[in-house]
């Protein structure tokens, strides 16, 4: 008896996706890979084997890989995205005179970066000009965002005091007037 033998390979793609961070934060990207085929053909469209991708939302993205024997794979990867924290930033009061201070007070995150300088959640200033304070606050996620509010320093009020008569002799009545500006 006579016998060949005969080998048969099939193709068999195996795609494995994976990403540089498949948690991100609004506003972030992530670069999705997917190894193990020749070709790629991503659920929005894109035919390289990496992407860049800024969801908005939680995503799931879906690739199908054809080997060289014309085998299909599909594998999928979830994108989880965070929203940003509300960061607000407040002062009380908003409008000092100079040598007066107010308390700029931060709410919405975890952990407070202050410009021009501090942190923790309130600082107290007393700025000699008007001056805006920003603060960049990040939450247990790692995602951050900035409010920024402005203590005002109003001049010093300058006062003009004028006496009619300036001078004479007892008994004197003078009158005086006062001009404070600002009023």
């Amino acid at each position: 008896i006579d016998m060949d033998t005969v080998t048969v390979n099939i193709g068999v793609s195996d795609i494995l996706v994976t990403a540089s961070d498949t948690t991100i934060c609004n506003g972030e990207s992530t670069t999705i890979t997917a190894t193990g085929a020749t070709l790629y053909s991503w659920s929005g469209g894109q035919t390289d084997s990496s992407i860049v991708v800024s969801p908005t939302s939680n995503t799931t993205y879906i690739v199908t890989g054809t080997d060289a024997t014309g085998c299909e794979d599909i594998d999928t990867i979830d994108i989880f995205v965070n929203p940003l924290p509300n960061v607000t930033l407040s002062s009380s009061p908003a409008a000092i005179c100079g040598g007066d201070s107010s308390v700029i007070s931060a709410g919405g995150a975890s952990n407070y970066n202050w410009s021009p300088s501090g942190s923790g959640s309130s600082q107290t200033v007393g700025p000699v000009s008007t001056t805006t304070y920003s603060v960049t606050g990040t939450d247990v996620n790692g995602c951050s965002s900035t409010a920024s509010t402005t203590v005002s320093v109003n001049p010093a009020p300058t006062i003009d005091i004028t006496a009619v008569p300036e001078n004479g002799c007892e008994p004197l009545q003078v009158d005086f007037s006062v001009l404070v500006n600002p009023a």
